[in-house]
Protein backbone atom coordinates (compact mmCIF):
# COMPACT_ATOMS: atom_id res chain seq x y z
CA UNK A 1 0.00 0.00 0.00
CA UNK A 2 3.19 2.22 0.94
CA UNK A 3 4.43 1.51 -2.60
CA UNK A 4 1.26 2.32 -4.48
CA UNK A 5 1.13 5.89 -2.55
CA UNK A 6 4.57 6.72 -2.66
CA UNK A 7 4.99 6.14 -6.33
CA UNK A 8 1.75 7.54 -7.08
CA UNK A 9 0.20 4.79 -8.51
CA UNK A 10 -2.92 5.14 -7.12
CA UNK A 11 -3.83 8.45 -9.42
CA UNK A 12 -3.11 5.51 -12.11
CA UNK A 13 -5.35 2.74 -10.46
CA UNK A 14 -8.44 5.05 -10.25
CA UNK A 15 -7.80 6.78 -13.76
CA UNK A 16 -7.64 3.17 -14.99
CA UNK A 17 -11.59 3.20 -13.79
CA UNK A 18 -12.04 5.95 -16.15
CA UNK A 19 -10.64 3.75 -18.99
CA UNK A 20 -13.07 0.93 -18.02
CA UNK A 21 -15.89 3.67 -18.30
CA UNK A 22 -14.71 4.80 -21.66
CA UNK A 23 -14.78 1.25 -22.92
CA UNK A 24 -18.45 0.26 -21.75
CA UNK A 25 -19.49 4.17 -22.44
CA UNK A 26 -20.40 4.86 -19.25
CA UNK A 27 -22.61 8.04 -18.36
CA UNK A 28 -23.63 8.30 -14.90
CA UNK A 29 -25.12 12.12 -15.52
CA UNK A 30 -27.51 10.09 -18.22
CA UNK A 31 -27.41 13.07 -20.66
CA UNK A 32 -23.38 13.46 -21.31
CA UNK A 33 -23.61 11.35 -24.11
CA UNK A 34 -26.56 12.76 -25.36
CA UNK A 35 -24.69 16.34 -25.55
CA UNK A 36 -21.25 15.22 -26.46
CA UNK A 37 -23.57 14.12 -29.44
CA UNK A 38 -25.33 16.77 -30.18
CA UNK A 39 -22.63 19.00 -29.71
CA UNK A 40 -20.69 17.65 -32.68
CA UNK A 41 -22.04 19.43 -34.62
CA UNK A 42 -20.71 22.39 -33.45
CA UNK A 43 -16.87 20.59 -33.56
CA UNK A 44 -18.21 19.81 -37.61
CA UNK A 45 -18.88 23.37 -37.96
CA UNK A 46 -15.41 24.49 -37.18
CA UNK A 47 -13.88 22.13 -38.91
CA UNK A 48 -15.47 22.82 -42.79
CA UNK A 49 -14.80 26.64 -42.18
CA UNK A 50 -13.89 28.60 -39.10
CA UNK A 51 -14.59 32.38 -40.18
CA UNK A 52 -18.28 31.15 -41.35
CA UNK A 53 -18.42 28.60 -37.86
CA UNK A 54 -18.06 32.35 -35.76
CA UNK A 55 -20.65 33.79 -38.12
CA UNK A 56 -23.56 31.40 -37.33
CA UNK A 57 -22.58 30.36 -34.27
CA UNK A 58 -25.10 30.76 -31.54
CA UNK A 59 -27.88 31.00 -34.39
CA UNK A 60 -30.66 29.12 -35.43
CA UNK A 61 -29.29 25.50 -35.56
CA UNK A 62 -26.25 26.36 -33.36
CA UNK A 63 -28.03 27.53 -30.65
CA UNK A 64 -25.75 27.47 -27.64
CA UNK A 65 -24.79 28.64 -24.16
CA UNK A 66 -21.29 27.34 -24.10
CA UNK A 67 -18.34 29.44 -25.38
CA UNK A 68 -17.02 28.49 -29.06
CA UNK A 69 -13.37 28.12 -27.64
CA UNK A 70 -13.55 24.26 -26.78
CA UNK A 71 -15.12 23.44 -30.37
CA UNK A 72 -12.73 25.70 -31.93
CA UNK A 73 -9.92 23.12 -29.94
CA UNK A 74 -11.87 20.23 -30.72
CA UNK A 75 -12.12 20.82 -34.47
CA UNK A 76 -8.28 21.39 -35.16
CA UNK A 77 -7.77 18.31 -33.24
CA UNK A 78 -10.26 16.77 -35.40
CA UNK A 79 -8.38 17.19 -38.30
CA UNK A 80 -5.31 15.57 -36.95
CA UNK A 81 -6.54 12.67 -35.07
CA UNK A 82 -10.25 12.30 -35.32
CA UNK A 83 -13.17 12.09 -32.82
CA UNK A 84 -12.91 8.85 -30.86
CA UNK A 85 -9.60 9.83 -30.27
CA UNK A 86 -10.18 13.22 -29.09
CA UNK A 87 -12.18 11.37 -26.72
CA UNK A 88 -9.95 9.24 -25.44
CA UNK A 89 -7.08 12.23 -25.46
CA UNK A 90 -9.90 14.04 -23.15
CA UNK A 91 -10.10 11.25 -21.04
CA UNK A 92 -6.73 12.24 -18.99
CA UNK A 93 -9.09 15.60 -18.28
CA UNK A 94 -9.87 13.44 -14.82
CA UNK A 95 -6.31 12.78 -14.36
CA UNK A 96 -5.23 15.79 -14.43
CA UNK A 97 -7.69 17.66 -12.59
CA UNK A 98 -7.58 14.80 -9.34
CA UNK A 99 -3.07 15.72 -9.84
CA UNK A 100 -4.03 18.96 -9.48
CA UNK A 101 -6.62 19.08 -6.72
CA UNK A 102 -4.11 16.93 -4.84
CA UNK A 103 -1.05 19.73 -5.46
CA UNK A 104 -3.51 22.43 -4.07
CA UNK A 105 -4.27 20.31 -0.91
CA UNK A 106 -0.40 19.98 -0.02
CA UNK A 107 -0.38 23.76 -0.56
CA UNK A 108 -3.48 24.38 1.89
CA UNK A 109 -2.25 21.44 4.59
CA UNK A 110 0.97 21.19 5.07
CA UNK A 111 0.92 19.88 8.10
CA UNK A 112 -1.39 16.61 7.29
CA UNK A 113 0.77 13.53 5.39
CA UNK A 114 0.92 13.61 1.52
CA UNK A 115 -0.61 10.11 1.57
CA UNK A 116 -3.66 11.03 2.99
CA UNK A 117 -4.12 13.96 1.06
CA UNK A 118 -3.56 10.99 -1.95
CA UNK A 119 -6.09 9.30 -0.84
CA UNK A 120 -8.47 11.96 -0.37
CA UNK A 121 -8.25 13.81 -3.98
CA UNK A 122 -8.62 10.52 -5.37
CA UNK A 123 -12.22 11.43 -4.53
CA UNK A 124 -12.55 13.47 -7.69
CA UNK A 125 -12.55 10.19 -9.98
CA UNK A 126 -16.16 9.40 -7.96
CA UNK A 127 -17.96 12.05 -8.74
CA UNK A 128 -20.67 11.89 -11.00
CA UNK A 129 -19.70 15.04 -13.67
CA UNK A 130 -16.06 14.22 -14.07
CA UNK A 131 -16.30 10.64 -15.17
CA UNK A 132 -18.96 11.60 -17.77
CA UNK A 133 -17.62 14.27 -18.95
CA UNK A 134 -13.79 12.71 -19.13
CA UNK A 135 -15.40 10.33 -21.08
CA UNK A 136 -17.69 12.30 -23.28
CA UNK A 137 -15.85 15.64 -23.39
CA UNK A 138 -17.84 18.90 -22.62
CA UNK A 139 -16.18 22.56 -21.95
CA UNK A 140 -17.02 22.50 -17.78
CA UNK A 141 -14.16 19.74 -17.45
CA UNK A 142 -11.75 21.78 -18.92
CA UNK A 143 -12.95 24.89 -17.43
CA UNK A 144 -12.60 23.13 -13.98
CA UNK A 145 -9.16 22.17 -14.71
CA UNK A 146 -8.30 25.54 -15.59
CA UNK A 147 -9.62 26.73 -12.78
CA UNK A 148 -8.53 24.44 -10.26
CA UNK A 149 -5.24 25.68 -11.21
CA UNK A 150 -6.08 29.60 -10.74
CA UNK A 151 -6.33 28.57 -7.45
CA UNK A 152 -3.47 26.51 -6.94
CA UNK A 153 -1.53 29.61 -7.70
CA UNK A 154 -3.70 31.67 -5.74
CA UNK A 155 -2.98 29.22 -2.73
CA UNK A 156 0.71 29.80 -3.41
CA UNK A 157 0.35 33.45 -3.68
CA UNK A 158 -1.84 33.51 0.07
CA UNK A 159 0.30 31.09 1.56
CA UNK A 160 4.33 32.07 1.25
CA UNK A 161 5.49 34.73 4.07
CA UNK A 162 6.66 37.67 1.33
CA UNK A 163 3.67 38.05 -1.35
CA UNK A 164 4.67 37.68 -4.77
CA UNK A 165 2.25 39.69 -7.02
CA UNK A 166 3.36 36.77 -9.67
CA UNK A 167 1.50 33.92 -8.07
CA UNK A 168 -1.66 36.10 -8.01
CA UNK A 169 -1.20 37.51 -11.60
CA UNK A 170 -0.76 33.71 -12.90
CA UNK A 171 -3.98 32.67 -11.17
CA UNK A 172 -5.83 35.34 -12.94
CA UNK A 173 -4.56 34.32 -16.39
CA UNK A 174 -5.60 30.49 -15.57
CA UNK A 175 -8.94 31.95 -14.56
CA UNK A 176 -9.60 33.78 -17.89
CA UNK A 177 -8.46 30.77 -19.68
CA UNK A 178 -11.05 28.72 -17.67
CA UNK A 179 -13.64 31.72 -18.13
CA UNK A 180 -13.33 31.08 -22.17
CA UNK A 181 -13.53 27.61 -21.97
CA UNK A 182 -16.41 27.66 -19.47
CA UNK A 183 -17.69 31.45 -19.04
CA UNK A 184 -19.41 30.91 -15.28
CA UNK A 185 -16.07 30.32 -13.58
CA UNK A 186 -15.26 34.30 -14.76
CA UNK A 187 -17.05 35.54 -11.43
CA UNK A 188 -14.49 34.42 -8.85
CA UNK A 189 -12.19 37.14 -9.87
CA UNK A 190 -14.58 39.01 -7.83
CA UNK A 191 -12.88 36.75 -4.93
CA UNK A 192 -9.65 36.88 -5.79
CA UNK A 193 -9.59 40.92 -6.63
CA UNK A 194 -11.19 41.23 -3.09
CA UNK A 195 -8.41 39.23 -1.03
CA UNK A 196 -6.05 41.05 -3.14
CA UNK A 197 -7.33 44.70 -1.63
CA UNK A 198 -7.60 44.04 1.65
CA UNK A 199 -4.10 42.53 1.84
CA UNK A 200 -2.24 44.19 -0.30
CA UNK A 201 -1.34 47.53 -1.17
CA UNK A 202 -3.35 49.26 -4.64
CA UNK A 203 -0.40 50.18 -6.88
CA UNK A 204 -0.37 51.04 -10.43
CA UNK A 205 1.33 48.22 -11.58
CA UNK A 206 -2.38 46.20 -10.64
CA UNK A 207 -4.16 48.97 -11.90
CA UNK A 208 -2.28 48.22 -15.86
CA UNK A 209 -3.24 44.20 -14.79
CA UNK A 210 -6.74 44.70 -14.33
CA UNK A 211 -6.71 46.90 -17.48
CA UNK A 212 -4.65 44.44 -19.38
CA UNK A 213 -7.65 42.18 -18.19
CA UNK A 214 -10.09 43.91 -18.88
CA UNK A 215 -9.08 44.37 -23.23
CA UNK A 216 -8.20 40.23 -23.28
CA UNK A 217 -11.76 40.13 -21.61
CA UNK A 218 -13.53 41.81 -24.07
CA UNK A 219 -14.38 38.91 -26.79
CA UNK A 220 -16.31 37.36 -23.67
CA UNK A 221 -18.23 40.04 -22.74
CA UNK A 222 -19.31 40.62 -26.29
CA UNK A 223 -20.01 37.02 -27.08
CA UNK A 224 -22.32 36.89 -23.67
CA UNK A 225 -24.11 40.10 -23.97
CA UNK A 226 -24.63 41.26 -27.45
CA UNK A 227 -24.88 38.45 -29.18
CA UNK A 228 -28.83 37.92 -29.58
CA UNK A 229 -28.06 34.35 -30.84
CA UNK A 230 -26.56 33.06 -27.36
CA UNK A 231 -29.29 32.23 -24.93
CA UNK A 232 -27.69 32.13 -21.84
CA UNK A 233 -29.83 34.30 -19.81
CA UNK A 234 -32.91 32.67 -21.48
CA UNK A 235 -35.26 30.55 -20.16
CA UNK A 236 -35.51 26.41 -21.86
CA UNK A 237 -36.98 26.24 -25.37
CA UNK A 238 -40.36 25.98 -25.41
CA UNK A 239 -41.23 27.79 -22.45
CA UNK A 240 -42.46 31.16 -21.90
CA UNK A 241 -40.87 33.21 -18.80
CA UNK A 242 -40.71 36.06 -17.77
CA UNK A 243 -36.89 37.69 -16.66
CA UNK A 244 -37.94 37.14 -12.75
CA UNK A 245 -38.91 33.45 -13.41
CA UNK A 246 -35.44 33.38 -15.30
CA UNK A 247 -33.16 34.88 -12.26
CA UNK A 248 -35.47 34.03 -9.39
CA UNK A 249 -32.83 34.67 -6.93
CA UNK A 250 -34.96 32.67 -3.99
CA UNK A 251 -35.23 29.79 -6.38
CA UNK A 252 -30.81 29.64 -6.49
CA UNK A 253 -30.89 30.39 -2.57
CA UNK A 254 -33.09 27.62 -2.02
CA UNK A 255 -31.58 25.00 -4.56
CA UNK A 256 -27.90 25.85 -4.29
CA UNK A 257 -28.08 25.71 -0.24
CA UNK A 258 -29.18 22.68 -0.09
CA UNK A 259 -27.04 21.49 -3.21
CA UNK A 260 -24.44 22.45 -0.35
CA UNK A 261 -25.61 21.22 2.67
CA UNK A 262 -25.99 17.73 0.85
CA UNK A 263 -22.24 17.91 0.02
CA UNK A 264 -21.83 18.86 3.48
CA UNK A 265 -22.68 15.96 4.63
CA UNK A 266 -19.74 13.81 5.13
CA UNK A 267 -18.47 16.39 7.27
CA UNK A 268 -21.21 16.75 10.09
CA UNK A 269 -20.45 15.40 13.59
CA UNK A 270 -22.10 15.18 17.13
CA UNK A 271 -20.79 17.98 18.41
CA UNK A 272 -22.03 20.59 15.40
CA UNK A 273 -25.39 18.37 15.51
CA UNK A 274 -25.76 18.96 19.17
CA UNK A 275 -23.27 21.52 20.71
CA UNK A 276 -22.43 24.04 18.12
CA UNK A 277 -26.34 24.62 16.89
CA UNK A 278 -27.83 24.36 20.31
CA UNK A 279 -27.78 27.96 20.77
CA UNK A 280 -29.47 30.86 18.58
CA UNK A 281 -29.41 34.78 18.83
CA UNK A 282 -32.48 36.22 18.03
CA UNK A 283 -30.89 38.02 15.23
CA UNK A 284 -30.11 34.25 14.45
CA UNK A 285 -33.28 33.30 14.15
CA UNK A 286 -34.78 36.56 12.32
CA UNK A 287 -32.74 35.85 10.03
CA UNK A 288 -33.31 32.63 8.64
CA UNK A 289 -37.02 33.49 9.42
CA UNK A 290 -36.90 36.40 7.03
CA UNK A 291 -34.87 34.23 4.53
CA UNK A 292 -37.19 30.81 4.77
CA UNK A 293 -40.61 32.80 4.30
CA UNK A 294 -39.15 34.47 0.78
CA UNK A 295 -37.77 31.91 -0.59
CA UNK A 296 -41.22 29.96 0.02
CA UNK A 297 -43.39 32.67 -0.76
CA UNK A 298 -41.67 33.50 -4.03
CA UNK A 299 -40.00 29.85 -4.54
CA UNK A 300 -41.73 28.29 -8.26
CA UNK A 301 -38.83 26.33 -9.41
CA UNK A 302 -41.00 23.65 -12.09
CA UNK A 303 -40.36 19.77 -11.01
CA UNK A 304 -39.91 18.45 -14.53
CA UNK A 305 -37.92 15.31 -15.46
CA UNK A 306 -35.39 17.68 -16.97
CA UNK A 307 -34.89 20.72 -14.80
CA UNK A 308 -32.77 19.22 -12.84
CA UNK A 309 -33.27 20.94 -8.99
CA UNK A 310 -30.51 18.86 -7.10
CA UNK A 311 -31.78 15.89 -4.40
CA UNK A 312 -33.41 16.89 -2.06
CA UNK A 313 -35.92 18.85 -4.48
CA UNK A 314 -35.82 15.42 -6.44
CA UNK A 315 -36.39 13.81 -3.59
CA UNK A 316 -39.36 15.58 -1.96
CA UNK A 317 -41.50 15.90 -5.26
CA UNK A 318 -40.62 11.12 -5.87
CA UNK A 319 -41.95 10.92 -2.32
CA UNK A 320 -44.99 13.29 -1.64
CA UNK A 321 -45.53 14.69 -5.32
CA UNK A 322 -44.83 18.84 -3.51
CA UNK A 323 -42.31 20.93 -2.31
CA UNK A 324 -42.84 20.16 1.40
CA UNK A 325 -40.15 18.22 2.31
CA UNK A 326 -37.24 19.77 0.10
CA UNK A 327 -38.62 23.29 2.14
CA UNK A 328 -37.97 21.22 5.23
CA UNK A 329 -35.12 20.45 4.12
CA UNK A 330 -34.07 24.03 3.33
CA UNK A 331 -35.19 25.38 6.64
CA UNK A 332 -32.51 23.01 8.42
CA UNK A 333 -30.13 24.00 5.48
CA UNK A 334 -30.62 27.77 7.27
CA UNK A 335 -30.27 26.78 10.62
CA UNK A 336 -26.99 24.75 10.26
CA UNK A 337 -25.62 27.10 7.42
CA UNK A 338 -25.71 29.69 10.38
CA UNK A 339 -23.56 28.17 13.04
CA UNK A 340 -21.44 26.64 10.53
CA UNK A 341 -20.46 29.28 8.81
CA UNK A 342 -20.36 31.68 11.64
CA UNK A 343 -16.32 31.61 12.29
CA UNK A 344 -15.86 33.51 8.71
CA UNK A 345 -19.40 34.34 7.80
CA UNK A 346 -18.64 37.20 5.77
CA UNK A 347 -15.79 34.39 3.36
CA UNK A 348 -19.33 31.80 3.39
CA UNK A 349 -21.45 35.15 1.86
CA UNK A 350 -19.12 35.97 -0.68
CA UNK A 351 -18.37 32.28 -1.96
CA UNK A 352 -22.44 31.91 -2.06
CA UNK A 353 -23.29 34.74 -4.06
CA UNK A 354 -20.58 33.85 -6.00
CA UNK A 355 -22.39 30.41 -6.47
CA UNK A 356 -25.34 32.24 -7.39
CA UNK A 357 -24.05 34.27 -10.42
CA UNK A 358 -22.22 30.82 -11.27
CA UNK A 359 -25.44 29.78 -12.19
CA UNK A 360 -27.44 32.68 -13.72
CA UNK A 361 -29.23 30.87 -16.07
CA UNK A 362 -33.00 28.85 -15.16
CA UNK A 363 -31.68 25.59 -14.93
CA UNK A 364 -29.83 24.30 -11.76
CA UNK A 365 -28.07 21.24 -12.46
CA UNK A 366 -26.10 18.92 -10.03
CA UNK A 367 -23.23 18.97 -12.53
CA UNK A 368 -22.34 22.42 -12.29
CA UNK A 369 -21.24 21.81 -8.17
CA UNK A 370 -20.14 18.98 -8.55
CA UNK A 371 -16.97 18.30 -8.13
CA UNK A 372 -16.78 22.05 -7.73
CA UNK A 373 -18.37 22.39 -3.67
CA UNK A 374 -15.64 19.32 -2.98
CA UNK A 375 -12.88 21.59 -4.12
CA UNK A 376 -14.24 24.62 -2.86
CA UNK A 377 -14.75 23.35 0.78
CA UNK A 378 -11.50 22.25 1.04
CA UNK A 379 -9.42 25.34 -0.97
CA UNK A 380 -11.45 28.52 -0.69
CA UNK A 381 -14.12 27.99 2.11
CA UNK A 382 -12.56 29.10 5.31
CA UNK A 383 -14.82 26.82 7.77
CA UNK A 384 -13.86 24.68 11.11
CA UNK A 385 -16.29 21.62 10.15
CA UNK A 386 -12.91 20.95 7.20
CA UNK A 387 -10.59 21.59 9.46
CA UNK A 388 -12.34 19.65 12.29
CA UNK A 389 -13.05 16.98 9.75
CA UNK A 390 -9.66 15.82 8.87
CA UNK A 391 -8.41 15.53 12.33
CA UNK A 392 -11.03 12.81 12.84
CA UNK A 393 -9.15 9.15 12.37
CA UNK A 394 -12.07 7.77 10.10
CA UNK A 395 -12.44 11.03 7.84
CA UNK A 396 -11.65 9.10 5.00
CA UNK A 397 -13.76 6.01 5.45
CA UNK A 398 -16.74 8.58 6.31
CA UNK A 399 -16.04 10.74 2.73
CA UNK A 400 -15.47 7.78 0.38
CA UNK A 401 -18.53 6.10 1.82
CA UNK A 402 -20.22 9.19 1.10
CA UNK A 403 -18.74 9.53 -2.57
CA UNK A 404 -19.67 6.09 -3.02
CA UNK A 405 -23.19 5.93 -2.30
CA UNK A 406 -23.49 9.24 -4.91
CA UNK A 407 -21.62 7.29 -7.62
CA UNK A 408 -24.15 3.92 -7.17
CA UNK A 409 -27.03 6.25 -6.65
CA UNK A 410 -26.19 7.64 -10.42
CA UNK A 411 -24.99 4.39 -11.36
CA UNK A 412 -28.70 2.92 -11.36
CA UNK A 413 -30.25 6.23 -11.44
CA UNK A 414 -32.00 4.87 -14.67
CA UNK A 415 -33.87 2.50 -13.04
CA UNK A 416 -35.59 4.52 -11.17
CA UNK A 417 -38.41 6.91 -12.69
CA UNK A 418 -38.00 10.48 -12.95
CA UNK A 419 -35.24 10.81 -10.97
CA UNK A 420 -33.05 11.32 -14.26
CA UNK A 421 -31.37 14.65 -14.40
CA UNK A 422 -30.41 15.93 -11.32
Amino acid sequence: MKIILKKNYLFIIFYLTILIGFYFDEDLLGGAKHDYLFHIRFIELFSKDFIEGIKIYGYEDYLVRNSPIFYIILSQLNKLVGLETIRLINSISSLLLVIIFYRCLKIKFKTTNNEILKILSCIIFLSPTVRSHAIWPYPIMWGLIFFTTSVYYFLKFKNIKIRENKYFYISIIFLVISSYIHISFSVFVIYYFIYFFKNNKFNFSLIKFIIFIFIISIPAIWFVFFREGIYFFKGPEGFEMTYFDIFNIFNKIAIISTIMFFYLIPFFDNKLIFKDIKKFTIAEILSVILIFTLCLIFFNYPYTGSFGGGYFFKLSNLILSNNILFHLFFLITLLIFIKIFEYNFYNFLLIFILLICYNLQFTIYIKYYDPLLFILYFLLFEIQIVNRFLKKSNFLYRIYFFYFSIYFIFLFKNNINDIFSL
